[in-house]
């Protein structure tokens, strides 16, 4: 069951590295804010809402092409299924940045569970559909 968890999380890597580059400009030092940071947060926290209520369906429809074919719902069922065995019950979100990277901007919210915190990070494209996802 654990080697199926990690190869899930794995999988959840390299999508989240296919949607974004090398180059980052984590939290714009200028003070300057991630452009459509409002729309991406709120979809990222109806996403993450999605998974804790078992809507696998729902948590899937902003995906992009590559998104739903990698990460069907039947996979993302499974995904969150692995991580609540090992780490407990799902508790909470929170807010924590957003950062752009190679054009794409990512949201990174804190996400407690009984047993441990992770961060989930959400990477959108230009027309707000969640191109990569990553549990760390």
């Amino acid at each position: 069951m654990k080697r199926i968890s990690l190869l899930a999380l794995f999988f959840c890597l390299v999508l989240a590295a296919c949607a974004a580059s090398d180059e980052t400009e984590a939290d714009r030092e200028n003070g300057e804010p991630v452009e459509g940071a409002e729309e991406i947060i709120a979809l990222t926290e109806e996403f993450i809402s999605a998974l804790a209520k078992g809507e696998f369906e729902t948590a899937t429809q902003h995906f992009d092409e590559t998104m739903k074919k990698e990460l069907p719902p039947e996979k993302l069922a499974q995904l969150w299924a692995d991580l609540e065995s090992q780490l407990g019950p799902f508790a909470e979100q929170r807010y924590d940045r957003t950062e752009e990277q190679g054009g794409y901007r990512l949201v990174l919210m804190d996400g407690s569970f009984e047993q441990a915190d992770v961060v989930f990070q959400v990477t959108f494209d230009g027309q707000n559909r969640i191109a990569g996802f990553f549990i760390r």
